[in-house]
């Protein structure tokens, strides 16, 4: 699921939207066939028909309304702080001081190690911890917008040499093993 994104720069402050809902409406429908045709499947040997069909479909709107919903991040990014709200993992909608911000990065998504469920998207890195600021987004898109807040806010320290890993410099040998 891939979002549309949009990157807006007005007055000093820049707004990042990431919206999914344009993507969900095949899954949506797909969602409500199948449940319907469970409960048309399960229940025709219990109840009539003038009970079981609109029991189906009510069933089935149930199970297709979350997939259909807005989904959508939004990053806003000013002088003083990094805001962001919508989907996201772990529901974090706390402002980050642009003082704070140690790293802005992409990063892939990973089931289990040091976050269960890590999502793929645009995370922050702080002192006290690292957090999903878009979710979905692809490494290039991440990447444009690490620009333009950069372009933007040229004092959030975006891969400056202090972040880098002591272990593993930009420098290091390279092994060639995804030959």
């Amino acid at each position: 699921m891939k979002p549309d994104l949009t990157i807006t720069e007005l007055n000093g402050e820049l707004h990042v939207v990431a919206d999914y809902a344009k993507r969900a409406y095949g899954r949506g429908l797909a969602t409500f066939l199948v449940t319907a045709a469970l409960v048309a499947l399960f229940g025709h040997e219990h109840t009539t028909l003038t009970v079981l069909i609109p029991l189906a479909i009510a069933l089935g709107a149930l199970t297709a309304l979350p997939v259909l919903r807005k989904r959508h991040s939004e990053l806003h990014v000013t002088s003083r702080e990094l805001t962001t709200t919508g989907f996201l993992q772990g529901r974090f909608r706390a402002p980050i001081p642009l003082e704070e911000i140690q790293r802005l990065e992409y990063r892939p998504y990973e089931y289990g190690g040091e976050d269960p469920d890590q999502l793929e998207g645009l995370y922050v890195q702080t002192s006290h911890g690292t957090k999903c600021m878009l979710t979905f987004v692809t490494e290039a898109e991440a990447n444009r917008v690490i620009e333009a807040i950069y372009r933007n806010f040229p004092e959030i320290p975006v891969n400056s040499p202090e972040n880098r890993s002591m272990l593993f410099p930009d420098e290091a040998i390279r092994l060639n093993l995804d030959r």
